[in-house]
């Protein structure tokens, strides 16, 4: 008896064929859309412990088609890693202050002007104003979208350990760390 031998063509549809049979073949509980969110803030801070609450809560409302894993503390790298990471693709979410996007257009550096608002009341209207409009037509023209509320990150502020800083004339002969954006 005579065998057939295996053609080179016959092979290659085979494999492919259990190939796809495996590659096609979804784990139950896998996430259908799972995205990266990102952020050099620790869980602690209010808008990540939010963040992980309204995750928790995409996942349980979408019966787990969704789910956004939280990456904090810096694990993805600096500001300057997962900025790039966002724009690349490789992360889908994060959580910035639009001023870091600074070097890549510098009309996202007016946010983080010194002593630009007196206070809280002034930072929310200009935010959710014309201006937070214009920051975020800005961090667009990069490559980001910027959800139209966001978290607070604290307007510009000075804290020191030996006095109160009310003004300008208050960081005569005083040495301070500015983010990455502004060096």
């Amino acid at each position: 008896m005579q065998r057939k031998k295996l053609s080179r063509r016959h092979l290659i549809a085979g494999t492919a064929g259990v190939s796809a049979a495996t590659i096609l073949r979804w784990p139950a509980n896998a996430a259908e859309f799972s995205y990266k969110f990102g952020s050099s803030a620790p869980l602690e801070h209010p808008a990540m412990a939010r963040s992980q609450e309204a995750a928790n809560k995409i996942k349980q409302e979408t019966n787990g088609r969704m789910e956004i894993t939280l990456y904090l503390n810096s694990v993805l790298g600096g500001d300057t890693a997962m900025i790039a990471q966002a724009l690349s693709g490789a992360l889908e979410m994060y959580n910035l202050p639009v001023d870091l996007l600074a070097p890549r257009n510098p009309v996202c550096g007016v946010a983080g002007v010194g002593f630009a608002f007196p206070d809280y009341d002034h930072v929310w209207a200009a935010m959710d104003g014309e201006f937070g409009d214009m920051l975020r037509g800005a961090a667009e023209q990069i490559g980001l979208y910027c959800l139209p509320k966001g978290y607070d990150h604290g307007f510009r502020q000075i804290t020191t350990r030996t006095k109160p800083i009310n003004g300008p004339d208050d960081l005569r002969g005083f040495k301070i760390r500015l983010p990455v954006a502004h060096i």
